[in-house]
């Protein structure tokens, strides 16, 4: 499994599509509270890379969706 994952890992180093140097530059600024962090509140996950903030995202509308549809299972439990 370990094998597995570091070959995974391995294939992935410098294929990704964000430039990494501008990543890098993100998380610094989010620490430092300056350029687009500048006035907000450091979050809790930051997601850098088109293709993950995409992935998040439409895996947020799935579940905003599913919560759409089982609202009424989950509420009204109270005594």
């Amino acid at each position: 499994m370990v094998e597995e994952r570091y070959k995974a890992f391995k294939n992935a180093d410098g294929a990704q599509p964000m430039d990494a140097a501008k990543g890098v530059q993100r998380i610094v600024d989010v620490v430092k509270g300056e350029w687009l962090a500048a006035g907000r509140e450091m979050p809790l996950t930051l997601y850098l890379g088109s293709d993950v903030v995409g992935q998040v995202r439409e895996r947020a509308e799935r579940t905003l969706e599913e919560l759409r549809v089982w609202e009424d299972m989950g509420t009204g439990l109270e005594t």
